[in-house]
C-alpha cells in the first residue's frame, strides 16, 4: 500500500472565516497516483476545524455563524449567551473561549474514499477549512493519501 503525504498552508481572517479546499484535495490525490484507497485531511490547531457541507453563500456568510451565535449560544466575547463566562479566559487570559467551543463541535480530521483516482465527494459536498479563532491565522492542512 502506498502512502503519500502533502502539506498545504492557508491564511484565514478569523471569526469563522472559511475556505473551500476541494481542489487541493483532488490535486493531492492526482499527484499521489493512488487509484483506490482514501485521503485523510487533518488540520493542525485547536481552534481551526474542517466541515463538510455545501459551500453556498447562505452557509458561507451567515448560517454557520448564526448556528454558533444564537442556536448554540456560543458567541464571541466574554461568555455564553446565558451570561456564563468562558472559563478558558481565566486560564490563559485570552479571548478565544468561543473559538475552542466552535472547533470542538466541528472536525479536525476525516477521510474520504478514493476510487479510480477520484475523490468520492457527493455533488453538493464541499470541504471547508474554518478558522474559529478571533483573529487572522496561518493554518496547516495535512493531506495523506493511502491506497494502491
Amino acid at each position: 500500500m502506498a502512502v503519500f503525504t502533502r502539506k498545504r498552508v492557508y491564511e484565514l481572517a478569523g471569526r469563522m472565516s472559511k475556505t473551500v479546499v476541494d481542489d487541493d484535495i483532488r490535486n493531492v490525490v492526482a499527484e499521489s497516483g493512488v487509484g483506490e484507497g482514501y485521503v485523510m485531511v487533518f488540520v493542525a490547531g485547536c481552534v481551526a476545524a474542517l466541515a463538510v457541507t455545501e459551500a453556498e453563500p447562505g452557509i458561507m456568510t451567515h448560517d454557520m455563524d448564526h448556528l454558533f451565535e444564537s442556536a448554540l449560544g456560543a458567541p464571541y466575547g466574554a461568555g455564553f449567551s446565558d451570561g456564563t463566562p468562558y472559563r478558558h479566559h481565566e486560564t490563559w487570559h485570552d479571548d478565544n473561549g468561543a473559538s475552542h467551543m466552535r472547533a470542538l463541535l466541528l472536525h479536525h480530521s476525516f477521510s474520504i474514499p478514493v476510487l479510480d483516482g477520484k475523490v468520492l465527494l457527493g455533488p453538493w459536498q464541499n470541504v471547508l477549512l474554518v478558522e474559529c479563532d478571533t483573529g487572522p491565522r496561518t493554518r496547516t492542512l495535512w493531506y495523506q493519501v493511502q491506497g494502491e
